[in-house]
């Protein structure tokens, strides 16, 4: 389904699209500011899918949602709620899915939720088999300057709506279950 607001080629759902389209390299950067404008316009929401689950924002989405915010009101009560909801559903999904022993964060804010596995679980196997599965985290290793964070992930909820959440918590939940069974 095509919205007549934006650009041609560009859906509604997602402004990653805009960046992550085959040709997006070839187009003129003003063309990429007036598509990113036309859905930040339309779907202010989904201005946290920009670049993806595993990473933060370009700093384009950054400069354009501020940019807008100024100039127009995009509203960033409207996204607080956004975000704070999506927080809640994830909190209210590992509670519901997580099995013993895995812990998690309760963040007032941002974007994540850290969760640390159980002994002798490694993130990276995790995160294979939970991307085997199509739920992306960020493995904790990366975020320990001297070593450490094997156990730990970084876990987006910012990214999704809220049914996607409760189903990719259950899908990442399934996983560490499966992991337990198999040491």
């Amino acid at each position: 389904m095509s919205d007549p607001a934006l650009p041609q080629g560009v859906l509604p759902n997602t402004i990653s699209l805009v960046f992550g389209h085959p040709d997006a390299s070839t187009l003129p950067a003003d063309d990429l500011r007036a598509a990113a404008e036309a859905v930040l316009r339309s779907h202010p929401a989904r201005a946290g899918l920009a670049y993806g689950a595993e990473q933060g924002t370009p700093a384009l989405i950054d400069y354009l949602v501020h940019k807008l915010n100024r100039e127009e009101g995009l509203g960033l009560a409207q996204l607080r709620r956004v975000y704070r909801a999506r927080c809640e559903a994830t909190l209210h999904a590992l509670e519901r899915h997580m099995p013993a022993g895995v812990t998690w964060t309760h963040p007032r804010g941002g974007f994540f939720i850290w969760i640390t596995l159980p002994e002798g679980m490694s993130v990276n196997l995790l995160r294979q088999a939970a991307r085997a599965q199509g739920v992306l985290f960020v493995p904790g290793t990366g975020f320990f300057a001297n070593g450490g964070g094997e156990r730990n992930l970084r876990l987006a909820f910012s990214f999704a709506p809220p049914d996607e959440i409760e189903h990719g918590v259950a899908i990442l939940a399934q996983a560490i279950r499966g992991m337990a069974a198999q040491s």
